[in-house]
């Protein structure tokens, strides 16, 4: 078993770090993160798009790993990303489709959260640029307004 070390206590040392992604796992997701943090990894790495990521496998996997090692979630940093209509399968979109894409974020954002199993999220990723700059813009404004500064993690306060 590797070393517990916090993802802060990473970061502290200046030293370039792995981020475990966590796409096309399916099925096995939960058990590839678990394996991945009893593993070392601290850095996880996923997106609200059910086409290719399974999110809430990662947040079983996580938290099994946790309670087993005796780590808490600030000991992490989950990364996930709002992947736009354009990138979902159409069959299954996290968000509602017909929401201004201000509230598909904030849904995106919300499905996150519960699927991880946590109350806030250490980086919020735009998944792809949208179809126009326009569009781009409204998405990276909704986004940073989930962002608390001063190194503080993404939170769902607004």
């Amino acid at each position: 078993m590797a070393t517990a070390h916090s993802a802060a206590h990473i970061m502290a040392g200046k030293k370039p770090f792995l981020v475990y992604g966590t796409a096309w796992k399916k099925e096995l997701t939960s058990k590839y993160v678990s394996d991945a943090i009893r593993a070392g990894f601290r850095f996880v790495d996923t997106a609200c798009q059910p086409k290719h990521y399974n999110e809430a496998g990662v947040g079983e996997g996580w938290s099994s790993a946790a309670i087993e090692l005796g780590l808490t979630r600030s000991d992490l940093f989950l990364q996930t990303k709002f992947t736009s209509l354009s990138g979902q399968d159409p069959k299954n979109v996290p968000y509602d489709r017909n929401a201004p894409l201000s509230d598909q974020v904030k849904q995106s954002v919300q499905v996150s959260l519960k699927n991880l199993k946590t109350s806030y999220l250490d980086s919020l990723v735009l998944h792809s640029p949208l179809d126009t700059l326009e569009d781009t813009m409204s998405v990276w404004r909704t986004m940073v307004r989930f962002v608390k500064y001063a190194g503080s993690p993404c939170s769902m306060s607004c």
